[in-house]
Order: C-alpha cells, then sequence, then structure tokens
C-alpha cells in the first residue's frame, strides 16, 4: 500500500455502515420470511441472495482499495481480478438459481437488501468537504 491512502477513513466508515444495514436488512427479511412462508425456498433464496450480495460487496471494497493504493504492476492485476470476480458472480448467480431449491424472488429480495442499505447510508451521511493543501488531502465534516 501507498504512504498516502486513497481510501479516507470517511469511506471505510461508509463501507462499514453499508454492510451492518445490509446485515440487518437482510436479518430483517428473513424474519418476515419466516414468519409468512416459513422454512422453504424463499427463505433459502432470501439468504442466499443476502450472502451473495454481502461477499460480493467485501470484494468489490477489497479489489477497489488495493486498485487504488497498489502500485502499477498490482493496479493492472487487480482491475484484472475485478472482471474474474464478475464473471465468478454470474457464474455464483447462476448456480444458486439453477441447482439449489431457490425461489427466485427470494434471491432478488435476499440481492436488494444490500442496495437499499447503500442508498440509506448515503442519504444519511453528512456530507464531506475535501481540503486540498501542500502535500496532502485532509476531509471535513460539513455542517
Amino acid at each position: 500500500m501507498s504512504a498516502n491512502p486513497v481510501i479516507t477513513e470517511s469511506t471505510r466508515a461508509f463501507v462499514r455502515r453499508v454492510e451492518g444495514g445490509a446485515a440487518l436488512l437482510t436479518l430483517a427479511a428473513l424474519a418476515l420470511t419466516h414468519a409468512f412462508a416459513g422454512f422453504g425456498p424463499m427463505f433459502a433464496g432470501v439468504l442466499a441472495g443476502g450472502v451473495i450480495a454481502t461477499l460480493n460487496w467485501r470484494l468489490i471494497v477489497v479489489l477497489a482499495q488495493r486498485t487504488a493504493e497498489g502500485e502499477r504492476r498490482s493496479r493492472l492485476f487487480y482491475t484484472m481480478m475485478s472482471g474474474f470476480k464478475l464473471a465468478l458472480l454470474l457464474t455464483a448467480i447462476g448456480a444458486v438459481l439453477y441447482l439449489l431449491p431457490v425461489s427466485p424472488l427470494g434471491f432478488v429480495i435476499g440481492m436488494t437488501n444490500l442496495f437499499i442499505s447503500i442508498a440509506f447510508v448515503g442519504l444519511l451521511q453528512r456530507p464531506t468537504r475535501t481540503v486540498k493543501a501542500v502535500g496532502h488531502t485532509t476531509e471535513e465534516r460539513g455542517a
């Protein structure tokens, strides 16, 4: 990693809040699914969608950080790994929907929890203003 990190503390906090929100939304969706449909294909779909979305988000964060902060050779490697990750994601989604007894609607509900979490965390986050000084960048919280 470079001496001057590109990924700021506010970005890390945003990522942590998104992950926590997605986990809470997935747990709430699982509880509601169990209450109304029991343990079955719908429940399995919500669970599978939530797990795949959360793992995908974690991989996106790790690859983006390593791409942004790495040296030139490692940036190319992690950029290519991002393409591989997309192919792996599509393969995993296809395998889950084809091979496991999951409801496609439940799967979509599980996947959607991450996007809802990103939207809410983004809306609730206070804006930041970036101040550039000689040799470094700092962030100030807006009012």
